[in-house]
């Protein structure tokens, strides 16, 4: 019974997930947020040291090595956008 109530609720959120991008195409509106790729992390001083040591051991930049560190936990290449693993699950 639950897993019948599931699919039906998952079909119409798609539906409705289709409706609202076609309104946005038919608006000429951006239907996703745009990131700038910036973001403030703020971490125990010991924590900071430790990271740029472990990236220069690497031979990158602290921001290289965080965001790969990042991208593999997220476990997608860098470039791919995030919004695409939610259309997997």
């Amino acid at each position: 019974m639950i897993c019948h109530i599931i699919v039906g609720l998952r079909h119409e959120g798609e539906q409705s997930l289709e409706i609202f991008l076609e309104e946005c195409r038919r608006c000429g509106i951006e239907p996703r947020k745009r990131f700038s790729g910036r973001f403030v992390l703020r971490l125990p001083a010991d924590t900071h040291e430790a990271a740029t040591l472990a990236a220069a051991a690497h031979g990158e930049s602290l921001n290289q090595w965080v965001a790969r560190i990042l991208g593999s936990a997220l476990d997608r290449p860098p470039g791919k956008p995030a919004w695409t693993s939610l259309l997997d699950a």
